[in-house]
Order: structure tokens, then sequence, then C-alpha cells
């Protein structure tokens, strides 16, 4: 079986093999395997395989569906009821475990469905397993039996499946092409692929957008439609021709009902489509559930009917004065589809006609754009609907629309005439910037740099803004940031005056720090901040929040990334939702909130994978392998590092693969394996291609160098990093600056920095980082012959690692904590109360009882955090968990527990 067969269907296929493992030890059952035409429930029906059981098949025959018993005779040669259709499954079993494959059950008869659906859902002693599959809208009667829906394939799969069936490779634009033609169908893909001409997997020939006419999806297509009365062919292709001008909105039944009237039928003639499921009326709209079968059935019509349907169409809407935007656009559509030739007036129509929103933008400018008579109104047209086409999430739209023509100028996606004139200066200006930002997130971004210099060469005020704020990550993702202001000298950006003033600090701000003048980038960076309060612009918004996490001001860089995805969503902005979720989740990281990364990587992961942005894709697997290493979670590291680096091509200097070296160094870290950490972090300069790696993986540098002796390794990075942290007045950052000079301090001067960075570490909002730094100065002390102090700092750290899962640092601070003398439950657990334990003995734990002992006291939960070296925020926590475990409402409550005896070790050693 081809390995292209069951991509994407993994979790159905483990179920069908649960399922015969399960009849093969006599417990057996039955699975019904439920999708549209196409969808792989043939193949997995084909691996229904066991050794050592025997196997019975039956396909569902259309010219036997009114003859009952005819399946369950051709399946088991006897014309029976269920009870005994279920005996005659049983005797067959008697001699081995028995494997049932019934396809196509939508066409058996009902007499024999009827008999099947008995035996299955009595097979539960029985070496028997019975798979059926069929349509997912077939009134098949199988109540009680196991569904699984075979839902579409996700863009990644389906790209995979690409991968499988052209080996040599697809220009990856044509891959999109393809991907969103099949709409997630399997057989689809595999019969778009398979008429691919040379030319057209090498992206020199348009693709094919349509099944072809001879595949067996089409011709399955084809003989639903014939077999539907002449009336109800001639409605849905009304309905075709209504989605085929604006697929991405549903079509109203009021227009499905004008359309059908006007053309001389009732609404009557859509009923038999309906009861077959090939159309379906819910929320005010009429749609094809299968959209293929909906674009067969515009296919299938002649050029003729067709154009008579969108004219049937057009003359069908209501009176124009009522019309909206949508009205005004699907209009024009369709009076577009009529025309036979170049109409310059009706492609400015079309243009006027775009609405806000990307994706239908993108539909109205492109069509435009082939009306127009004008070369030049055809370029601007093109590159706007590139523009819009990106922003909806389309890549593989975009980079078509803006494919270079004969003399190297924006053309038709597949150009056919003559070479145009050249256009404007600022259609190419737009051109080069769009294409880099699309290379720069789904692309080589060495060609974006080489595109943003161009754009800067050729900008003027309309490109400016957009070339200043896209060239700094540019510039950082292909490791050229000291180019930076060279590149855009003599671009000036005139806007808006607060968007003017915006990029003018912006611009201020990176010019100075990649010039190495830190000190310098933080005011124009800070007042960056500031006016992005008042900014709408989710693009705007999401390079205002790398300028927050430049300037060390995570908190305000989340705000910002989180309000740049919540508009960019609402503006069906897609391309720029993971965009700013990858700043978000950074934020989240630098926070503290481990768990918020985690979350919010994974829906930027999603969505970038979504909308073909592989390079943010990758960014976005880099920092979840980050948060893995960070709470040791070694298979879950390894295997995002692995997929991020898993495509050709990927550049060593990229912000993923620097986000992936400093991921497999903190594990080394974890295991001690500092020569090898030093090597992955010195080998990519600290992450030459992410500002985040640059200045967060310093730290690990650091901690490296210092364990294997070599101070020395990382006293310029350190150097960079304090001067850095100075600069943000981030107490998280100090902290941790603080701890890298206790690494590397002398023994004498080392116990001041950590004290220092323990202070730092309660003002800020991380506290994994504080029980880091506490391991190493547990560590410290213990090595240095105090005991009872480390005991204190190794429990505070193994209770924070064990709050957020770490196993690897629990261990290890567990080791410390037995090491300087204090019993611990476990390899990884909580410090063992001695003598007879007291209620808050058995229930607290070490620092709990601490906690309790001060508020008892009458300590606030800052001076409780100030005391134990802790955020007010983790006080509360354990505070509320306190009262949960004690069972008390109030601290007077906890204060008359505390008063028996209970909380006697609250006092904090110094």
């Amino acid at each position: 079986m081809p390995k292209h067969s069951l991509r994407g269907r993994d979790r159905e296929l483990a179920l069908v093999r649960a399922l015969l493992r399960a009849a093969a030890d006599g417990h057996g059952g039955a699975l019904a395997l439920t999708g549209p035409p196409g969808s792989g429930r043939s193949s997995l029906l084909a691996s229904a395989v066991l050794p050592g059981t025997t196997r019975l098949t039956v396909t569902g025959c259309p010219a036997e569906a009114s003859l009952p018993g005819a399946a369950v005779h051709r399946l088991l040669a006897c014309v029976e009821d269920g009870p005994a259709v279920l005996a005659e499954l049983r005797r067959r079993a008697v001699a081995g475990p028995l494997v049932c494959c019934v396809d196509d059950m939508q066409w058996l008869d009902r007499a024999s469905l009827a008999a099947l659906a008995y035996a299955a859902r009595r097979l539960g002693g029985d070496p028997i397993a019975l798979v059926l599959a069929g349509d997912d809208d077939a009134d098949d009667g199988l109540d009680g039996v196991d569904r699984v829906p075979l839902d579409p394939l996700d863009t990644t799969t389906a790209q995979r499946v690409l991968r499988d069936l052209v080996p040599d490779g697809l220009q990856g634009d044509v891959a999109g092409v393809l991907v969103e033609a099949a709409r997630g169908n399997p057989a689809a893909l595999v019969a778009l692929a398979g008429g691919l001409t040379a030319p057209q997997r090498r992206g020199e020939a348009e693709p094919p957008v349509e099944l072809p006419a001879d595949s067996p999806l089409r011709v399955s297509h084809r003989r639903c439609l014939a077999a539907l009365p002449p009336a109800t062919r001639a409605a849905l292709l009304l309905l075709a021709a209504d989605e085929s001008v604006l697929p991405e909105r549903p079509v109203p039944v009021t227009r499905c009902v004008a359309a059908v009237e006007a053309s001389g039928l009732t609404v009557d003639a859509l009923q038999p489509a309906e009861r077959a499921g090939l159309v379906r009326v819910d929320a005010g709209a009429v749609r094809f559930p299968r959209p293929l079968f909906g674009a067969v059935v515009y296919a299938e019509a002649t050029l003729a009917e067709r154009r008579a349907a969108h004219r049937t169409l057009t003359f069908s809407s209501p009176a124009r004065e009522v019309w909206d935007a949508e009205t005004v656009l699907r209009e024009t559509l369709h009076v577009a589809a009529l025309a036979d030739g170049p109409d310059g007036k009706l492609a400015a129509e079309l243009a006027d006609a775009a609405p806000p929103e990307h994706a239908l933008a993108a539909r109205a400018l492109r069509r435009a754009a082939e009306l127009a008579a004008d070369p030049a109104d055809a370029d601007r047209y093109r590159v706007a609907a590139a523009g819009h086409a990106w922003r909806a999430g389309f890549p593989h739209r975009a980079r078509l629309l803006l494919r270079p023509g004969p003399a190297g100028l924006p053309a038709p996606a597949w150009p056919t005439a003559a070479p145009a004139p050249a256009p404007p200066v600022v259609v190419s200006a737009e051109r080069e910037l769009l294409l880099a930002e699309i290379e720069l997130r789904a692309g080589v971004v060495a060609d974006a740099y080489q595109m943003i210099r161009t754009s800067a060469e050729h900008t003027d005020a309309a490109v400016a803004p957009g070339t200043v704020m896209l060239a700094a990550e540019v510039l950082c993702a292909s490791g050229e940031r000291a180019r930076f202001a060279a590149v855009l000298r003599g671009v000036a950006p005139h806007h808006e005056p607060c968007v003017a003033e915006l990029l003018n600090r912006h611009f201020d701000g990176l010019s100075a720090m990649f010039g190495g003048n830190l000190a310098g980038a933080v005011p124009p960076l800070r007042k960056v901040l500031t006016l992005a309060g008042r900014m709408r612009d989710p693009a705007v918004l999401v390079r205002a929040a790398v300028a927050g996490l430049l300037i060390g001001d995570d908190a305000q860089a989340h705000r910002l990334a989180h309000r740049a995805a919540g508009l960019a969503r609402d503006a069906g902005e897609l391309a720029t939702v993971p965009q700013a979720l990858e700043i978000a989740a950074s934020a989240d990281l630098a926070l503290g909130g481990f768990e918020a990364a985690v979350s919010t990587g994974l829906e930027g992961l999603r969505l970038a994978r979504t909308t073909g942005q592989e390079n943010l894709a990758d960014n976005h697997l880099g920092l979840l392998a980050v948060l893995a290493a960070m709470v040791g979670d070694r298979a879950g590291c390894v295997a995002r590092v692995h997929a991020s680096r898993a495509r050709s091509g990927v550049d060593v200097d990229s912000p993923s693969w620097a986000l992936g070296a400093w991921a497999l160094s903190l594990l080394d870290v974890a295991d001690g394996r500092h020569q090898a950490a030093l090597t992955r972090l010195t080998r990519t300069e600290v992450g030459r291609g992410s500002l985040v790696v640059q200045a967060a993986g310093v730290p690990t540098l650091v901690e490296a160098a210092a364990g294997i002796g070599r101070p020395d390794l990382a006293a310029h990075a350190l150097r960079i990093f304090e001067a850095w942290t100075a600069c943000t007045a981030n107490p998280t950052w100090l902290a941790l600056s603080a701890r890298c000079r206790a690494l590397l301090a002398p023994p004498d001067e080392a116990e001041s920095h950590y004290v220092e960075a323990l202070r730092l570490h309660v003002l800020g909002d991380s506290d994994f980082a504080r029980a880091r730094t506490e391991l190493l100065f547990g560590q410290w002390l213990r090595r240095a012959r105090r005991p009872a102090a480390a005991r204190e700092h190794l429990e505070r750290a193994l209770e924070t690692f064990e709050q957020f899962g770490a196993g690897p640092w629990a261990e290890r601070a567990g080791a410390e904590l037995r090491a300087a003398g204090a019993p611990v439950l476990r390899a990884a657990g909580s410090p063992v109360a001695k003598g007879p334990p007291s209620r808050a003995d058995a229930v607290l734990t070490a620092q709990q009882r601490r906690i309790a002992g001060l508020v008892a006291d009458g300590a606030t939960n800052r001076e409780v955090a100030a005391a134990l070296y802790l955020s007010p925020r983790t006080v509360d926590h354990h505070l509320r968990n306190i009262f949960v475990r004690l069972g008390v409402r109030s601290r007077t409550e906890l204060a008359k527990i505390c008063r028996t005896g209970d909380c006697t070790d609250a006092a904090p050693h110094r």
C-alpha cells in the first residue's frame, strides 16, 4: 500500500488495529468509518489485516441496493435476518479470529445493513471484528456502533501527501495551489498530483485546480450528478456558479431561491439533492457540504451553461439600492465572469468593490488585474491582490500573483502575452517589500535580505513605513543587523504624524542598538511603546511588541502582542496572528508564564502552518523546544528541535536554529554536560539569528562556562548582557545578570552576587528563574560547607521545580538536599518531617509551613515574599493551597492552628 494512502489517518488506523487485536483476543466489536468519497475509508479498510485471521469483504453495489439480502448473500452466501447472520459469523470464527470488512455501506440493501448492524452490536465476546465504511451522510441505521469520522486533512499533512506523491518535489507555490484545490481530500490530492506535467511541477505552467475528468473521484461525483433529475442539476449549477465567484461566503437562501425561480424552476427542484445530502440548508444559507462536489457540478457544465447561470444570477438580484457591500462584490464578479476580454471600466469597478476583508479583496483585485486594459493598472491591482492574499494567510496565492514576467517585472501569474512596460517605481518597491516579508516567514531569509535592499533603493513615502518596520526583522534573521542603518539610509517615512513619529523612533532605537549603543536605544524604543498604545494596525503593534522585548519590557510586549493578535483576527489578517503569537509566547517565557507560553506557542504553530508560514512555524517549534527543555522534557525538546530543522534549506543562522541550539544546551546543562552546551552556544554565537537567544541564552552560556572552569569563554557575552540588563531596569533580567556574575566571580565575591540576585528575583515575575538561582546558590553554599544555609535555598528550589513538573531539576535539587544532610522522601520530593507528624506536618510542605507561620505572626503577603525570597504572586498561590489543605477560611483560623505548634519552622534561616 503506498505510504501516502494513510497519511493523516494515524488515529483512525490505530482504532482499526486496536479492534483487530481485541478480536484476536476474543473481545470483538465493530467500527463504522464515515467520510465523503476520497477521504481514505477504503484504504483504511484495506489495512484491516491481521496475521492468523480470516478476512471476509463485501462492497455495496448500487444496482443491488433494492434487493433485500443481496449484500449478505455475497458476503456469507446466505440470505438471513440478524440473528442468523450473527450465528453464521460465529460459526466461521470457530476456526480462528474473523475480520469482516464492508465498503460503500451506503449502497447496501436495507435488509443486509440491518442484519449486519444487529450482529455488530453483539460481538463483544466473540473473536470477530466488523469494520464498515461509507458516506458521512448515509442514513445507515448503525445505532450502537462506534463511528469514526474521517475529517479533511490539514494543510501540513496534505503537503506531506504531495511529497510522497511527487518524490522529486514540487515548486512550493504549486503545492499550495493543489492543497487548496483538494480541500483536504486525499483522493483529490492523488488525482491533481497525478495529472501534473513537468512544466507544472516546476512552476512554469499553471497547475490544475479542477479534478482531472477521468479521475475516480470526479467520475464518482459525475455519476452522482447524473442520477439526479435535469431540473435538480440545473438548480445545482446556479448554486455552484454563485459559489464559484465568492467561495469564501455561503450563498443566502433568499438569493438561491430567487435565482432558481428566475431560471423558470421552482425551489422544489433542490429537494432530491437535499435528500441525498448533496446540498444543505442551515443558518440561512445554502451550501455544498462536500465542496468538491460543487466544483464538479460547475466543471461538468458547458461554457454556454456556465455563462447562462452567471447571467441568471445577475438578473435575479434585488434592487441595487438595497445591495450591501458583499452583494455589490458578488454581482460585479458575476458580470466579470461574462466578460469577453479586457475591460478597464469593469476592472476599476471590481477594485472599488474590494471589501476590507483580505480574502475577498484579494479575489476582487486579482480578477481586476486580469481584466485591466492598462498594464500599469494590472500591475497595481496584482500587487494589491497579493498583499491581501498574504495577509489572509495564502502565501502561495500571493507569490503567484507576484511572479516576475519575462522582463523581470510583475506580470500575470501565468504570462502569455508580450512583456508589459515597466511598472511605476512604487509598485516595484511594494512588490519587493511584500516578497521580502513572504520570504522571511515562508521562504529563504537570505533572499528576503536582498529584496529589502531593493525596496529601500526604490521606496517612497507610501512604502517607507513597511520597509523600516520589516527591515529590522529581516536583517536580524539573516545575521546582518550591523547593516540596518546603511541599508535604510535615505528612507524617510512620511506618514500620518503619530505613525511617522513611531516609525522614526523605531528606526532610531534599532540603529542605536544594532550599532552597539544599548543605552541610546532605550529612550526611542520606549517612546515606540508609548505611541503604540494609540495604534490599531496589527503589523505596527507586532513590531512595537518586539521593541518591548528588546528593552526588556516584557509585560508591555505581552500586552501589545496579544492586542495585535486580537485585532488581526478581527480584521481577517490571518498571517499576522501567528506572528503576534510568537512575540506573545516569548514574552510569556520571559515573564515566567510557562503554561501560557506553551499554549500560545502551540496555537501560533498551528496557525503558522495553516497560513503556510513554514519559517515562522519553525520559530514556534524552536520556542516550544526551549520550554520543554526548561522543565527537563528531553523527548519533547528533541522532537521539536528535529521538527524545526526537518525542512531542507533551513539556515544555521536562522532564529529557529538558534532557538534549537539554546534548547539542546539547556538539556546539556541539566544533565551536567557543560562542554556540550558551551560548544552548541558558541557555534551559533549565542543566537546570531535570534535576538531572543542573543539575550536569554547568555545565562546558559555562563553556567556552562563556569561548569568547566572557563569563565573567560563567557566574559565577553556577559559584559554585553550586563550592559543590556542595566538598560532594561527589569528585575528578572537584572537578577539573571547578578546570577551570572556570581557564577564567574571569585569565591569571596560570589555570595553577595547570589544574595543580590535573589533580592531582585522577589521583585520580578519568574519563579522558575528564581528557583534555578536558589539551586545554584544552594550548591555553592553546600560546597562551602554551610549545609544548613544551603538547605533553605534547596528546599525552595525543589518545591518550585515540583510545581512546574520539572522532574530533572527536582531530582537535582533533591540530590543536593540529601548531600546537604536533609532527608528527602523521594528522589524528587519534599523533606521528610522528623518525629510524630502534627496536622500541618502531615499536609503541608516545608515551604508552606514557613509561609503559614509568618502569616500567623501577622506578616502581609509582600512581607512574606521579601522574607522568603519569593514573589507576592507565589505567596498568594501557596496561601490558597494552605487554606485548602488545612480546611481553614481565614488568616485568623490559620493563626489558631499555628499556635498549637503545627507551624514551628516558619522563621527562615539566615
